[in-house]
């Protein structure tokens, strides 16, 4: 009888033992992983610009929100909701002089592109005076293309 009591516990502290360990999640170390700052596709067309454009500064995922800001001062109760509308957004490329004056934001748009969103976001810029240039990622310019197009922009 005392056997089979011991042996009853053991079994269920190996039960519970089991349950317990098992359904611990592996720990996750952090919060945050690294990402790629650019697809290929966008490395290489990065390659494009830097060759098309010697005189100029080209900078890769430029956030929109150290671009433009609300037309509104930060008190008016619009401010935050306008900010909302683009602080998450990022370009793509942004082409400026040597004067770090903008010239133009490229975007080279793929499959995943959406055609309204995009209208939006070109409004958003236009807006604050700058020139957006939508380059087709299956069609991408060449580079003597690209230094004219920029040029004209001057």
């Amino acid at each position: 009888m005392k056997t089979s009591l011991v042996l009853l516990c053991l079994i269920a502290l190996t039960v519970i033992f089991v349950i317990v360990f098992n359904n611990k999640k592996p720990k996750i170390k952090g919060l945050y992983k690294a990402k790629k700052l650019m697809t290929d596709n966008e490395v290489e067309f990065f390659g494009r610009l830097i060759q098309a454009l010697p005189g100029y500064y080209v900078f890769p995922q430029v956030a929109m929100g150290a671009l433009i800001q609300p037309n509104r001062d930060k008190d008016h109760e619009d401010f935050w909701k306008i900010r909302g509308t683009f602080s998450q957004k990022i370009t793509d490329f942004l082409v400026c002089d040597k004067t770090m004056k903008v010239i133009a934001i490229v975007e080279l748009d793929d499959k995943t592109h959406d055609a309204n969103k995009d209208r939006m976001r070109d409004e958003m810029t236009r807006q604050a005076h700058y020139k957006t240039i939508r380059w087709e990622s299956k069609n991408k310019p060449s580079i003597v293309d690209i230094t004219k197009t920029i040029i004209s922009l001057k």
